[in-house]
């Protein structure tokens, strides 16, 4: 469910038009040679839970907490499977705060200009010149944009993208094969509209508080919890892989990672690029990219064993495979889940890298760009007809043997425990902008969930702050920041938590 970072500046597209914006209405895998056997999955027990709900006591969720010490045992699993409700409706919620990013920058679907913090800049100034009319210009940006979304989510030949904008919709009771249902479609995105960008004010409000805290630890900390009460948004970006693959080389680097070649590899929250929430783009299919830029990242960094050259079986082409590698995603979203699937039931997978070449990005951060991906497929011709003015991608075609190591798995961090024999834990377990949705105590639920899954000695890598405490044996052994640009705050903390 990775997200934009909260160490990013918060976008201005959504902020700016609370100013701009008055006059809108409200409204088992199969593997080739080989079956994959699939881990028991089951809820954390009280068992598990006790030692941290004592430690905790101060910190627990109002809803556990107003339930007597003596009867949480017999209540746990009723609180345990109320929770996992409440989270299936925040990625119902994050499925449709995707959406709201689509309406605003996509450009497959219409032919109006995309919603951005530069056309919103522009309009501010227009405003404050006196020009009124800029009110009515965004408000009928918003309108067209609502109108052709919807409409292109209605056509039968829709691609993957406007296939979920369909489905998403359809939860939520708008049927967008009926003229009645594409009315209240538009009003319930312009209502939506109207939510995110509250909540992407009171989100800047926050920051901008964090940031302002004399120590720089607890702004942090808090700043790892800051989305907590938000849906649950599967967007992922190309910089968040950038910055793993810096901590996947700073891991070997620190010798932190010892005990030979990484063999088993997890990633909580794999995500779905649907549409990133800076200003991110639609012309190229929904895609997860952490699962597949690991293994390149693991390889480059000589953390994963090579095979000797050998042909593809797909691509014709000689390329470097790995070595006894597998990498299991634990996603609780069934989007994410099914696009993983059918990724790996087809052996096959395409992966585009997009740079907006006036985000002045630093030159690793570029450097990253220019080759991510080349250790696991071979380049593929991007097509540049939809490409915007700046706006530069590259692609690969992933070998299916890189594919079919990928083992997704339908399971909660922090509600539930996946039972692995020990010799099947993992090495390493990388979670980005997973644990910021969560409070301290649900943190702990899941860094102990995570500690369990890990190898003595093994490591979390994520780019958030959680809570340590005596009855979970992780310890954190440093971090490392990443920036992305020349912009103040541009950029992510790394945290390495190694099982004791």
């Amino acid at each position: 469910m990775p997200e934009r970072s909260p160490l990013r500046p918060v976008s201005a597209v959504i902020v700016l038009a609370l100013v701009l914006a008055v006059g809108v209405p409200a409204a088992g895998v199969q593997r080739r040679g080989a079956q994959i056997a699939s881990p028991s999955i089951r809820p954390t027990t009280w068992s598990e839970a006790r030692p941290i709900v004592e430690r905790l006591v101060d910190a627990l969720p109002r809803s556990l907490a107003e339930i007597p010490a003596a009867e949480r045992p017999s209540h746990w699993g009723g609180w345990l499977a109320t929770r996992r409700q409440a989270l299936a409706a925040r990625i119902a919620q994050g499925d449709v705060d995707s959406i709201v990013n689509l309406l605003l920058f996509g450009t497959r679907f219409t032919r109006q200009p995309r919603i951005t913090a530069k056309l919103l800049r522009e309009l501010d100034q227009r405003w404050k010149a006196g020009d009124k009319s800029a009110q009515e210009t965004l408000a009928r940006q918003y309108q067209q944009r609502s109108t052709d979304i919807v409409a292109a989510a209605a056509d039968p030949r829709a691609a993957e993208r406007m296939r979920d904008v369909r489905r998403v919709l359809a939860a939520h009771g708008h049927d967008v094969t009926t003229p009645q249902g594409r009315t209240s479609s538009v009003e319930y995105l312009f209502t939506n509209v109207a939510r995110v960008r509250e909540e992407a004010a009171r989100l800047a409000a926050d920051l901008e508080a964090a940031r302002r805290a004399a120590d720089t630890t607890s702004a942090f900390a808090e700043r790892s919890r800051i989305f907590r009460d938000r849906g649950l948004a599967g967007d992922s970006s190309v910089l968040t892989q950038f910055a793993v693959d810096r901590a996947i080389c700073g891991l070997r680097d620190n010798g932190l990672l010892s005990a030979g070649p990484v063999t088993r590899a997890a990633v909580v929250g794999p995500g779905l690029d649907f549409a990133d929430k800076q200003e991110g783009f639609d012309f190229y299919p929904p895609q997860s990219l952490q699962p597949f830029t690991l293994v390149d990242s693991l390889l480059r960094c000589n953390l994963a064993e090579r095979s000797p050259l050998r042909p593809s079986t797909v691509l014709g082409t000689a390329l470097s495979s790995v070595e006894g590698l597998r990498v299991t995603t634990l996603d609780i979203s069934p989007r994410v889940n099914a696009h993983l699937r059918a990724a790996v039931a087809r052996a096959a997978y395409r992966l585009v890298f997009p740079w907006d070449s006036e985000a002045r990005w630093t030159d690793e951060a570029e450097a990253y760009w220019k080759r991510t991906g080349n250790r696991i497929g071979v380049p593929l011709a991007v097509d540049a007809t939809p490409l915007l003015a700046g706006v530069r991608a590259r692609a690969v075609t992933i070998s299916s043997d890189i594919v079919g190591m990928i083992r997704p798995l339908e399971a909660s961090i922090v509600s539930d425990r996946i039972d692995l024999p020990e010799r099947e834990r993992f090495d390493l377990v990388v979670a980005t902008n997973v644990l910021l949705y969560y409070d301290t105590f649900e943190q702990a639920l899941a860094l102990d969930a995570i500690a369990a899954m890990l190898r003595p000695g093994g490591v979390l890598l994520t780019n958030d702050a959680v809570l340590e405490v005596p009855e979970i044996p992780m310890r954190s052994q440093g971090y490392m920041n990443v920036a992305f640009s020349d912009r103040q705050g541009d950029g992510e903390r790394m945290v390495f938590y190694v099982k004791q």
